[in-house]
């Protein structure tokens, strides 16, 4: 049986090496678009490569929870860290359950892949463009020249494109008459309207709520980075998957500058300060709590000018400094395009795949994993677990089609 794997990232790779594992005997073609396959690999976890993550279930993923778990079933997380270890990749956990190559470099992990496919006798075709996908017989021909029993499309969303995710999948399900949840950026930063530009490089750790319609949708304490076109930062990016489910023109992102203290506890604090320090400017009474420029934001949002002394505020200024300290509300325009996400919301569900093998209802021997699929994690190994698993369960349902024909 001759398989080919359109695209060589993450779920494409492990396919390959899973199937030619189970089946040694099949024909297994890589073709990737890219000079080399694997290259987003390399710059996932900050070039440390997050395999996966010892917590990791359903509940860390958005998309099609039904098929979710029924492919993270067939994988628990211990099963990925074997399919490395076998490989002769040893492992280590970090904090928050993060699984890393021990290297604590991606190009091992890299390397691992790419020594595995080659020792099983994966063939990897590079700057190779697919163009054209067509059901021919009982296979596929591949830009009417290359003919195979079945394909798998590992071709990835849309999310960095300069890795080489260019939304070839969606557009192939489309001309097949696949439907498909529209892509959309994830694990990206959160575009704010009238935000204000003096907060441009401002770090804190904050506590912040997404919220539409006065919903809460998601709430996550970390550091968040403020720049020019608004805010990002583990937090955000956790969060910013969930706009597909917001009301378009409702949607607010709250933020407590000073997770670490209840509301009384700030206020008693602030309210030490202005009775310790009365000359001290009221610009700077917040100084001290939050870096310069948001202490500033948050002063002038109270409606102070800026030749007062903190002697001049009275209780209820403070308080409302407090809850403004507490409670920063900014309105959500939306998100950073693809380019600037990390990976794809969206894609192709349970109506038109078996959950149980990635097959597709419509097209027999044709499959999809990774990106394409719609399925994606938060931050913290969740996506590559992803992306070997569905990868596997792919390679694992062609290996039981080859025996079923070969007993018939």
């Amino acid at each position: 049986m001759k398989t080919v794997i359109i695209g060589g990232g993450a779920s494409g790779m492990a396919c390959a090496v899973q199937l030619k594992t189970l089946c040694a005997d099949c024909e297994v073609t890589v073709l990737e678009k890219m000079p080399r396959v694997l290259k987003k690999l390399l710059v996932t976890g900050n070039g440390r490569c997050n395999i996966t993550n010892i917590n990791s279930s359903s509940e860390f993923y958005r998309g099609d929870s039904g098929l979710i778990k029924a492919v993270l079933g067939h994988f628990p997380v211990g099963s990925n860290i074997r399919f490395f270890e076998e490989m002769g990749l040893p492992l280590k956990e970090e904090a928050e359950g993060r699984v890393y190559p021990r290297s604590m470099n991606a190009s091992s992990a890299v390397n691992a892949l790419l020594f595995r496919a080659e020792e099983l006798g994966v063939k990897i075709v590079t700057d190779y463009t697919v163009k054209s996908v067509a059901k021919k017989g009982n296979g596929f021909l591949i830009n009417d020249s290359l003919y195979f029993d079945c394909a798998v499309v590992a071709s990835g969303g849309c999310s960095a494109g300069v890795h080489g995710s260019d939304g070839f999948s969606f557009r192939l399900f489309k001309k097949l008459g696949i439907k498909f949840t529209e892509p959309r950026p994830a694990l990206c930063g959160l575009l704010l309207k009238d935000f204000p530009r003096s907060l441009k490089g401002v770090r804190n750790v904050c506590n912040v709520t997404l919220k539409s319609g006065g919903r809460e949708m998601y709430s996550e304490t970390g550091e968040v980075q403020f720049n020019d076109y608004g805010v990002s930062g583990i937090p955000i990016m956790q969060l910013s998957g969930l706009l597909r489910e917001c009301e378009k023109g409702k949607t607010e992102l709250f933020a407590d500058c000073a997770p670490d203290l209840e509301e009384e506890e700030l206020f008693s604090y602030l309210k030490r300060i202005r009775d310790g320090h009365p000359q001290m400017p009221a610009l700077n009474l917040a100084s001290g709590l939050l870096p310069k420029a948001l202490a500033l934001y948050v002063i002038a949002l109270s409606g102070l000018g800026q030749s007062l002394t903190v002697k001049e505020i009275d209780d209820g200024t403070l308080l409302k400094i407090t809850r403004t300290v507490k409670n920063l509300r900014f309105c959500v325009s939306g998100a950073r395009d693809f380019k600037d996400s990390q990976v794809t919301s969206g894609g192709v569900g349970s109506d038109e795949l078996n959950p149980d093998t990635l097959e597709l209802r419509k097209i027999k021997g044709m499959y999809a994993c990774g990106e394409a699929v719609n399925a994606d994690g938060l931050c913290g190994g969740h996506n590559l677990r992803w992306a070997w698993s569905s990868g596997r369960l792919c390679a694992e349902a062609i290996a039981e089609r080859e025996k079923s024909l070969d007993k018939n």
